[in-house]
This record gives C-alpha cells, structure tokens and sequence, in this order.
C-alpha cells in the first residue's frame, strides 16, 4: 500500500526547475518508492545495489549513462561517486543545447541515497548549482492517518477547528505514546514488518553498512549505548543552542 507523502508537490516543483534532482534520507524511509511513484512512468530505473550496473557505473560511467539514456532514476548514488561527474557533463552539455534551441528544461536524472555523508559531498562537489537537493524523513502523523497539511497549530482555537477537519478523532494521550512507540517507518506503519524485529534489524544494518564507515571499529558498542540515550530523549525538547547548553553546564 502506497501512503501519499506530503512533501509530493515540493518533489515535482523542484523537478520543474532543475535538469537533475537528488532525493537523500535514512534508509527504508519509502524514497524510492516515492521516485517510481511520481517519475516512473517517464523514467528508467537503475538500481547501483544491483552489482552488475555498480560494476559498470564504477568502472565506466560514460558507458553506464550511454546505457539507458535520460530520464532515468538511479538508486543508491553514493555507492558509484564516479557518475557524479559524468552527469555533470551531460547536464551542461544538455543545458548549453537547449539554450541554442530556445528550450524549456526538462528532467533528466532523479538520484536517491540513503548515505547522506558521502552523498552531500560529492553532490557539492560535482553537481552544485545543477540540480535540486531534496531531503525526506520517515512518515508524518499527518501521512499516517490520511490529514492533508500539519497537524500541529500553536494556537488553541486553530488547532480545535483543525482537529474539527481531520479524518482521524481525538486520539487520548496513550494513542499518542502507541504512536510515538511506533514511529513512522513504512514498512512498520503498514504492518508489512513486526516493529521489534524491524528496528533490531535496522540498527544492526545502519550499523554495519554506514556508521563503521565514520567510527572506529572498538566503538560500536559506545554507539549502541548513545542510540539507547537518544531514544530516551524521544518527544522531549531538543535545543540546539550551545550558550543554553554551556549556562547548564555552569549550573
């Protein structure tokens, strides 16, 4: 089951105004889902999990592009960097035609990934000023139970005419813990995974596919017991002020 995302319109208008579009986010969060789901009645697909087209992308990126053409989607970007500069190319090359033409822009490639630290790099290296940088998290209350917009209004009147207007009734405070608990992983939203067994699993591939890439390898167990303290901090007010942290500090 296909759950509309908010952030749909957002996607298609950055698409409208730049010849590439990057959509990065946490792993599972539906990306690629929501790529076919706008673009893949138009687009080709490339998948760089699929070792055969990583091996080419890697080795020969001119070739790889020559391969299947534009538009195409192509999953999992930051596993073959080397195509960064390429599209590069084939976007200015595209760019200076359509000048010459008197064109309209059009869509060329649509990229996702999932590793946010490699793939912001080479995007600002390669791609910068090409294409649009597009970032989606996991499931919104509001994308969970159907409600078009924000849930939240700060104020009170705002928020009773809005809760008048939702498709969901008045959930007491446990159904907002349960919610909470559940959090807004597709895959756990749907009911296709059993939520324990999902997020042991999912900290175990996080952990093993993109944080050793960034940790010491003596440091996994201290990461686990900072992913324990972090969950513990869940609903509670973050601030990212440091002059509040360091008055704290001197209390």
């Amino acid at each position: 089951m296909y759950i509309r995302r908010n952030s749909e319109q957002t996607l298609l208008e950055v698409s409208r105004s730049f010849p590439c579009v990057v959509v990065y986010g946490p792993r599972q969060v539906g990306k690629s889902t929501m790529v076919d789901y706008l673009f893949g009645d138009r687009c080709r697909k490339a998948t760089l999990d699929d070792l055969d087209d990583r091996t080419l992308a890697n080795q020969n990126p001119k070739l790889f592009l020559e391969r299947y053409g534009w538009p195409l989607i192509i999953d999992e970007i930051q596993k073959a960097p080397r195509l960064l500069d390429e599209i590069k190319k084939n976007v200015d090359a595209q760019r200076l035609l359509w000048l010459k033409e008197n064109k309209r822009r059009e869509l060329m490639y649509v990229l996702t990934g999932s590793s946010r630290f490699e793939l912001q790099e080479g995007v600002s290296e390669s791609l910068a000023g090409r294409c649009g940088v597009f970032e989606l998290s996991s499931l919104s209350q509001s994308e969970k139970y159907g409600a078009e917009g924000k849930l939240f209004q700060p104020e009170m009147e705002a928020a009773l005419e809005r809760e008048r207007e939702l498709p969901c009734a008045y959930r007491t405070r446990a159904q907002v813990f349960e919610d909470i608990f559940q959090g807004g992983m597709p895959d756990v939203v749907t009911g296709e995974s059993q939520r324990e067994a999902y997020f042991r699993s999912y900290v175990d591939t996080y952990i093993e596919k993109d944080v050793r890439k960034l940790v010491a390898a003596g440091s996994e167990s201290a990461f686990r017991n900072f992913l324990s303290i972090l969950a513990l901090r869940t609903a509670q007010e973050l601030r990212y002020d440091i002059s509040c942290v360091e008055r704290g500090n001197r209390r």
